[in-house]
C-alpha cells in the first residue's frame, strides 16, 4: 500500500491522462466535423471520375473517426473508473491498518 502522498500522486497523473483523452477525443470530433464538411463540399462541386471513391473514402474516414473518439472516450471512461476504485480502496485498506 502506498502513503498518502503517494495516492494523491497517482491519482493526479490518472487525472491528467483522463484530461489529455478527452483533449484528443474532442480533436477527434473536430476533425470529424472538418471531414464531413470537406466531403459535403466536394459532392457539391466535383463532377468527375473519380466522385464515387473520394465519397467512399471521406465516408470511410468519417466512420473511423467515430470509432476512434468511442474508443478514446471508453479509455478516458475506464481510466476515471479505475482511478476512482483505486482510491477508494486505498482509502479503506489505510482505514482498515489504522484499526
Amino acid at each position: 500500500m502506498g502513503t498518502n502522498d503517494e495516492t494523491k500522486c497517482e491519482s493526479l497523473v490518472m487525472a491528467e491522462w483522463y484530461l489529455r483523452i478527452q483533449e484528443l477525443v474532442a480533436e477527434i470530433l473536430v476533425e470529424q466535423e472538418v471531414c464531413d464538411a470537406t466531403l459535403t463540399a466536394f459532392e457539391e462541386a466535383y463532377e468527375g471520375e473519380a466522385k464515387e471513391e473520394v465519397t467512399l473514402f471521406f465516408n470511410s474516414l468519417s466512420a473511423h473517426l467515430t470509432r476512434l473518439a468511442l474508443f478514446y472516450s471508453k479509455m478516458a471512461s475506464f481510466i476515471s473508473t479505475t482511478s476512482l476504485t483505486f482510491m477508494e480502496n486505498d482509502s479503506a485498506m489505510a482505514r482498515n491498518m489504522e484499526g
